[in-house]
C-alpha cells in the first residue's frame, strides 16, 4: 500500500494509548485484534501527532522474572533501603516501603527481546522509519588508562621485526589491515601495572576525548556488537556486525545534536574482551539493544535512527550500576524532547525501564489439550548449514520455494513428511553481507519466533553442535539431551535483572525419550562468542553446564513465551577445558560430529512419531 494511502491504526488523538490486549490500564480504548501473539509481554502504545502515526513498542516485563519462586535478600544502597523479597503467587512481598521500579519484574532488555519486537512491529505495522530511543553509557575520554588506578586497560599487540610494540590508543578504525590479514586482536592487562611492560617499546598516539557527559543526547552514526567473539575468518566480522545507521544530516544540523558510534552488548558491566572491541568499534556510547535493532531493520530494509541519552560515564570513577540508577529518571526525562524533535512517521522501539504489564498468557486448557494431542507438526531449528544438510538428506526434505518468511531475509525452510510427521527444518541462512552462517542468539531467536508464527508447530527441536567440558564428563562426539538452558554472557548486576540475565529455563522434560534412546542428559549454557572470557567461565560454572553453545537459551526463551514445548539435542565438537584451541578443534571435528548429530535426530524423530507430547 502506498504510504499516502496507508490507514492509520489509531484514531486521531494527540496522546499515545496502549494496546488494551497488552496492558490492563482502565483508561485504554479497546481495539482488536491484538498486535502481538497471545502470551508475549510486549506492549504497544499508539496514536497520532500532527501528520504522523506513531507506535511506541516496549518489550514489557519478562514473565519468568515475575513468576520465579525464589526467596532472597537484597541490599541496594542506590535506593537507601534494604529489601527482603519473597515471590509468591506471582507477586512480590516487600519489607521496605521505598518504591522500586524493579520489583514488579525485570524489563525485557537486551538484544534478543529488542530484535524480536522490532521484527514483529515491522511485520505488523510496516513503518516508514524506526526510531530506537533509550539510555546509554558514555565515554568522556576513552584513554588507554583507567582514571581511577592509572593501570593499563587497552593495548594492541603488533609484531614488528621481531620486536613487540605496544600502542596505546583512544580509538581505532573498526579493523586494521596488517600483513594481509584483518587484525582485530587486543591484549588486555587487567590489574597489572604498566611496569610489566617495561621491556616493550611504547608508541603513544593522539588521544582525543569522546566527550560524553551525563544527560547528553547522541544521534548514532554506526552500530556494532562488542560481545560476539567468533575467531574464525568471516565469522569474526559477522560477530562484530557493523552497520551504519540511517544518515540524517539535516536533522543533526537543525537540532544541533551530537553524533557518536554505538557499541552493543548484553551486559551492564564489561569484560576486558568487551572493552577491547568497544575501542575497536570506536564507540562513544554503549547500550544493550541498538545493534540488534539495526540488524533487523537492515534485514527488512527499514531505515532506522538511534537517539541515545547518557546515564553513566563508563570511564568515570563511579560504579556503572550506581551511576546508571542514580541518573536514570532524570536522563529519561531529557530523552523525551529529543525523540519528539526527531519523530517522522515512525515506530519507536524503547528499551528503557517501564511499568508492569499484565499481558495475558496462553490458557491452561489449551496447553493441556496440546499435551494430549498426537504430534504431527515439528520444527527443527539448526544454526549452521553443515549441521542442517545431513538431516535434510536423511529425511528427504526439500527447500520451500514459497518461503513463509519476509522477503529479503536469508532464512531457509526445508520441509517434507516422514511417517506421520510434517517436518520443517529452519536454518537462518547465510549473512547477506559476509556469506557466513547467521549463527548466534539473535538469528536463532528470530527464526524460532517467525517459524512458530508461520507454522504453528506442536514441538520445537533445536539440534546442533556444542562445546563440552571434560570435567563434567563430555567427550568429542557425545550427544546430549538438554535439561536446562541459561545464558552466560548477560551480566546485569541489579536485583531481579541479574536473574533475568541468566534466563534459566527448563527444557521440555522427555524422560521416556531419554530412557528409550539411552541418551546423556546435561545442562546447557549459551553465549554469543566461541571463546570464553573469565566472566563467562564463572557464569558457566554457576549454570552447572556440561555443554556450551550459541543459540539454545535463545530458542528456549522464544519457545517459553510462545508456549511451545522445546527439546534440545547437542553433539560435542570440542572440549572447552582441553588442550586444543576451541576454534581449531571445532572446525576439525565439525563434519564427523554432525554425522553423529544426524543419527541422534533420526532416533529422536522415530521415537516421537505416533506419540503425544505427554508421552515423551
Amino acid at each position: 500500500m502506498p504510504n499516502n494511502q496507508r490507514k492509520k491504526p489509531w484514531p486521531e488523538n494527540p496522546n499515545l494509548r496502549s494496546d488494551p490486549y497488552q496492558t490492563s490500564s482502565s483508561s485504554l480504548v479497546t481495539y482488536a485484534p491484538p498486535l502481538f501473539p497471545e502470551g508475549v509481554p510486549w506492549v504497544r502504545y499508539g496514536g497520532t501527532y500532527k501528520d504522523l502515526s506513531i507506535n511506541l513498542i516496549w518489550p514489557g516485563k519478562d514473565p519468568a522474572s515475575v513468576r520465579m519462586s525464589v526467596r532472597t535478600s537484597i541490599t541496594c544502597p542506590h535506593f537507601r533501603s534494604s529489601w527482603n523479597i519473597r515471590i509468591e503467587s506471582d507477586s512480590f512481598v516487600l519489607s521496605a516501603t521505598s518504591p522500586d521500579p524493579f520489583l514488579s519484574g525485570a524489563d525485557s532488555i537486551g538484544t534478543i527481546p529488542s530484535a524480536l519486537v522490532t521484527y514483529a512491529a515491522i511485520q505488523a505495522l510496516q513503518p516508514d522509519l524506526i526510531i530506537n530511543a533509550g539510555t546509554t553509557g558514555g565515554f568522556k575520554v576513552g584513554t588507554a588508562f583507567s582514571p581511577s588506578n592509572n593501570r593499563l586497560r587497552f593495548a594492541r599487540l603488533l609484531v614488528l621485526n621481531s620486536q613487540m610494540s605496544v600502542i596505546f590508543f583512544a580509538s581505532l578504525p573498526r579493523y586494521d589491515y596488517v600483513d594481509g590479514q584483518y587484525d582485530c586482536g587486543m591484549l588486555m592487562a587487567n590489574s597489572c601495572s604498566t611496569s610489566m611492560w617495561s621491556g616493550c617499546t611504547f608508541h603513544p598516539i593522539d588521544v582525543h576525548a569522546k566527550g560524553a557527559s551525563i544527560g547528553d543526547i547522541f544521534i548514532i552514526s554506526g552500530c556494532a556488537f562488542h560481545d560476539r567473539r567468533i575467531p574464525i575468518p568471516g565469522f569474526d566480522l559477522y560477530g562484530v556486525g557493523l552497520r551504519k545507521a540511517f544518515d540524517t544530516p539535516n536533522l543533526i544540523k537543525e537540532l544541533n545534536l551530537k553524533v557518536g558510534r554505538l557499541s552493543t552488548g548484553n551486559s551492564l558491566d564489561m569484560t576486558l574482551q568487551d572493552e577491547s572491541l568497544i575501542m575497536a568499534n570506536d564507540a562513544t556510547v554503549i547500550d544493550m539493544e541498538g545493534a540488534a535493532i539495526a540488524y533487523v531493520a537492515d534485514l527488512l530494509k527499514v531505515p532506522a535512527i538511534f537517539v541515545k541519552a547518557v546515564t553513566n560515564i563508563v570511564d568515570g570513577d563511579k560504579p556503572i550500576v550506581e551511576e546508571f540508577l542514580e541518573n536514570l529518571a532524570a536522563v529519561a526525562d531529557a530523552l523525551h524532547p529529543a525523540v519528539e524533535q526527531s519523530e517522522e512517521s515512525a515506530t519507536i522501539v524503547m528499551a528503557a525501564l517501564g511499568d508492569q504489564s499484565d499481558a495475558p498468557s496462553a490458557s491452561d486448557q489449551q496447553a493441556m489439550a496440546a499435551l494430549n494431542k498426537p504430534i504431527s507438526n515439528i520444527v527443527i531449528i539448526v544454526a549452521m548449514q553443515t549441521e542442517a544438510l545431513p538431516v535434510v538428506n536423511r529425511f528427504q526434505l526439500t527447500e520451500d520455494p514459497n518461503s513463509p518468511f519476509p522477503q529479503g531475509v536469508p532464512w531457509v525452510r526445508y520441509h517434507g513428511t516422514y511417517k506421520d510427521l510434517n517436518i520443517s527444518l529452519i536454518w537462518p541462512g547465510k549473512d547477506p553481507v559476509l556469506g557466513v552462517d547467521s549463527v548466534g542468539t539473535i538469528s536463532s531467536a528470530l527464526v524460532t519466533y517467525a517459524a512458530i508464527q508461520a507454522l504453528q508447530p506442536d514441538l520445537i527441536i533445536n539440534a546442533g553442535t556444542a562445546g563440552g567440558f571434560k570435567a563434567k564428563g563430555a567427550s568429542i562426539g557425545d550427544v546430549f539431551i538438554v535439561s536446562d538452558c541459561a545464558f552466560h554472557d548477560r551480566r546485569i548486576p541489579i536485583p531481579v535483572f541479574d536473574l533475568y540475565g541468566v534466563g534459566l529455563r527448563k527444557a521440555f522434560e522427555a524422560p521416556n525419550l531419554v530412557k528409550e534412546l539411552n541418551l546423556k542428559v546435561a545442562k546447557l549454557s549459551t553465549g554469543d562468542s566461541l571463546d570464553m572470557s573469565p566472566q563467562d567461565e564463572s557464569s558457566i560454572i554457576a549454570n552447572d553446564a556440561t555443554v556450551k553453545d550459541m543459540e539454545g537459551a535463545a530458542v528456549a526463551y522464544v519457545a517459553d513465551i510462545l508456549k511451545v514445548p522445546a527439546i534440545f539435542v547437542k553433539a560435542v565438537t570440542d572440549i572447552i577445558d582441553g588442550d586444543k584451541p576451541t576454534a581449531e578443534e571445532f572446525l576439525q571435528n565439525l563434519a564427523a560430529v554432525t554425522a553423529a548429530l544426524d543419527l541422534a535426530v533420526e532416533q529422536v524423530i522415530n521415537f516421537i512419531n505416533g506419540k503425544c507430547i505427554s508421552e515423551l
